[in-house]
């Protein structure tokens, strides 16, 4: 299931796929453009798992780019993952990986460490 979400965490659209191709979400991008031009408004930052693989479908869709070839609509990486992406190269059997994970995401989520 794919899900598109808005700021306040509103489902806006949803879809079943099959796989992990952006191409099947290109119909509910290019509806949600559509919806957030009726409503005179812009879409700025699209969140996403994986910016990388997914930047290119995205701005097929998104394309509009500002006065100086900036596009409208960035694609970033959600934080979950982006902070992952480090601590997928710590040794896992270390003593000290649970509370280096811990405070880790601690830091960063609440401003605070879980480990004792």
């Amino acid at each position: 299931m794919h899900f598109i979400l808005g700021c306040e965490g509103t489902v806006l659209s949803r879809k079943a796929k099959t796989n992990d191709s952006f191409e099947m979400i290109k119909p509910q991008l290019l509806e949600l453009k559509m919806r957030a031009k009726k409503q005179d408004s812009c879409i700025r930052y699209i969140v996403v798992d994986n910016c990388c693989q997914s930047r290119g479908c995205i701005q097929d869709v998104f394309f509009d780019k500002t006065d100086d070839g900036q596009y409208k609509t960035s694609v970033v990486q959600d934080v979950k993952h982006l902070i992952n992406r480090p601590l997928e190269m710590i040794n896992k059997t270390h003593k000290l990986y649970s509370s280096f994970i811990a405070d880790f995401h601690g830091a960063v989520t609440d401003g605070e460490g879980k480990s004792k």
